[in-house]
């Protein structure tokens, strides 16, 4: 066959160009009052004609940062003193889009008091579910009740069961205060037994509570509580050299921290809209009493207690097996005979002393530091001590 003269279509000519991304944009209401919610959406514009919903791909932010908490698409707003307005960003595979909003001022004056049943539901900052229901004459509690409303079913998974076994289920009734309902199980179990344990095994039992009772109050006050006190989105207006200065009176005996690089920190997780642990909080509301730089060295020590934590859980698993949830009790004492050597004890201590140097150092400092700014008439008018927030 004779040959021809044929051209050659250049690699890629037969193939379809892959549709390119146009725009993004974001949807939702234009204003949304103080302290309220509001849920924004975010779509791709394609240049085949696609229109695709990315709320949950997409980086939100809100500018100015202390307006408010933006979380996929989910807008806490923060209390304003004037209507304000700000601008919702998304940031998509190189694209951006904005969304002017106005956070609107409510009226700050609060309803007449009304006699009556009130009921509080659920209490939040616990570990659990807990509902509280008061009877209000005149203005004052006259009659209160408490119900815990999760039923975790202990009681019928227990029965017929070996009572050297119950230990193991009651202990999870908690995820952070989980030794102290495993130890009083197998004390409940011996004491009608009439057992005596051996010295050996209550020493160990009483070195696992006190780590217990150690790592609990630092849970509680940093990571359960502390953020009803300490306003991250304030942080993010302050000055790390003056926050420095702060510090060294606050805590002197703690290492230097580089504030700079906490508030960098900070800014990070708000720009990712990945918010984590400061998600759905209260940023903003006029009742935080602390300056930016007071907000920026508490959460700090707020990361810091994160770290500590971890050591300190450490204490259960070297005669406990891990945290949380021991392993080693039983009815009679414990089962970690071959860990009480020299060289586990000696772990044992330096954990323990760094722990105690934290609490000397850092936690009792800032509950008093805390305690003393929420209780001063200048910086507020409300009597925080009397409705139990620091007494």
């Amino acid at each position: 066959m004779p040959k021809t003269n044929r051209t050659r279509r250049p690699w890629g000519k037969n193939k379809k160009n892959p549709p390119t991304l146009s725009s993004i944009a974001i949807s939702g209401p234009s204003s949304v009052q103080e302290s309220n919610s509001a849920e924004y959406t975010c779509s791709a514009n394609y240049s085949d004609g696609r229109n695709n919903d990315i709320t949950g791909d997409v980086i939100w932010a809100i500018n100015p940062a202390n307006a408010g908490i933006i979380d996929a698409g989910s807008l806490t707003a923060s209390s304003v003193d004037l209507d304000t307005t700000c601008t919702i960003n998304a940031a998509f595979d190189g694209k951006s889009a904005n969304l002017p909003i106005t956070i609107t001022n409510v009226s700050t004056e609060q309803p007449p008091i009304q006699d009556g049943r009130m009921v509080i539901d659920p209490i939040t900052r616990i570990e659990g579910h807990l509902r509280i229901e008061t009877e209000v004459s005149d203005g004052t509690v006259a009659k209160a009740w408490s119900t815990g409303t999760l039923f975790r079913g202990v009681e019928p998974i227990l029965k017929d069961r070996n009572p050297e076994d119950a230990w193991l289920f009651t202990q999870r009734l908690c995820g952070v205060c989980t030794y102290v309902h495993g130890s009083t199980s197998v004390r409940c179990v011996e004491d009608a037994l009439n057992l005596t344990i051996p010295l050996n095994a209550r020493v160990i039992r009483n070195l696992l509570m006190g780590a217990q009772y150690m790592h609990d109050h630092i849970i509680h006050f940093y990571h359960l509580h502390a953020l009803d006190w300490v306003d991250v989105v304030s942080a993010l207006e302050a000055d790390p050299a003056k926050t420095k200065n702060l510090a060294s009176n606050v805590t002197p005996n703690v290492n230097s921290i580089d504030f700079a690089a906490v508030k960098d920190r900070l800014q990070a997780f708000v720009n990712s809209g990945q918010l984590g642990p400061f998600a759905n909080a209260y940023w903003g509301h006029a009742e935080y009493v602390l300056t930016p730089e007071e907000n920026l060295l508490l959460a700090s020590h707020y990361l810091e207690a994160l770290k500590l934590q971890v050591n300190t859980a450490r204490m259960h698993a070297i005669f406990g097996g891990k945290n949380p949830h021991v392993q080693s009790l039983r009815v009679g004492g414990v089962t970690c005979r071959h860990d009480i050597n020299n060289n586990r004890i000696a772990e044992f201590r330096n954990l323990l002393l760094e722990t105690q140097s934290f609490i000397d150092n850092m936690y009792m400092p800032d509950v008093e530091f805390l305690a003393k700014a929420y209780t001063d008439p200048t910086r507020s008018d409300k009597e925080w001590s009397e409705i139990g927030g620091n007494s």
